[in-house]
């Protein structure tokens, strides 16, 4: 299993959990995952443009609800409760990797 596998392993169960504890990004958690998920297949992409295509898809689900249901999420509240989710998860995620990483001789 290659590192990136275990690592979106991690990051599949970690962001839906991170995202019931962060006020108003509950109802985002699949937006913010599939944001992550294609963020992280950008090549040469720093982690800021890579967030911030995270947060570009997490906007389009955002645009997506408030059309079938309007006014359901607030936008701007929206982006940052995603966006603090976003960071969280990647700690969480990058915390517990390093953890299970094999040791160097």
């Amino acid at each position: 299993m290659s590192t990136f596998s275990k690592w979106f392993d991690i990051i599949r169960l970690v962001t839906p959990i991170v995202a019931a504890f962060v006020p108003g990004a509950a109802p985002l958690a699949p937006y913010i995952l599939a944001g992550i998920q294609e963020a992280e297949q950008l090549k040469n992409a720093t982690g800021e443009a890579k967030k911030a295509h995270a947060l570009a898809v997490v906007g389009n689900g955002i645009k997506v609800t408030n059309t079938l249901r309007p006014g359901t999420i607030e936008p701007t509240t929206g982006a940052a409760a995603a966006s603090a989710a976003i960071e969280t998860a990647l700690l969480v995620t990058k915390s517990i990797h390093g953890a299970h990483e094999e040791p160097k001789p």
